[in-house]
C-alpha cells in the first residue's frame, strides 16, 4: 500500500511540474528536476520497501563538518 501511495504522489508531482517546464523549453531546469526526482524516488521506494538506505543527514554532516570546525577555530 505504501508503494502505491508513493507512486501516486510521485506521479502527481511529475504531472504538475513537467508540463510547464516542457512548454517553456526550460531544459536545464527540467533535467535538474528529473535528476532530483529520480534520487527522491529511489530513496522513497527504498524506505517504503524497508531496504537499508543510507541516512542523508550523514552526508550533510560529512560535507559541513570541516566548515564547522574551521568556524569554531576562528571564533575562539
Amino acid at each position: 500500500m505504501k508503494v502505491f501511495l508513493l507512486s501516486v504522489l510521485f506521479a502527481a508531482v511529475w504531472a504538475l511540474q513537467v508540463p510547464p517546464l516542457w512548454k517553456q523549453r526550460r531544459w536545464r531546469e527540467l533535467a535538474a528536476f528529473a535528476a532530483l526526482m529520480i534520487l527522491a524516488m529511489a530513496y522513497g521506494y527504498g524506505v517504503a520497501l524497508e531496504l537499508p538506505v543510507p541516512n542523508p543527514a550523514r552526508a550533510v554532516e560529512v560535507i559541513y563538518a570541516p566548515v564547522t570546525r574551521l568556524l569554531q577555530k576562528m571564533m575562539g
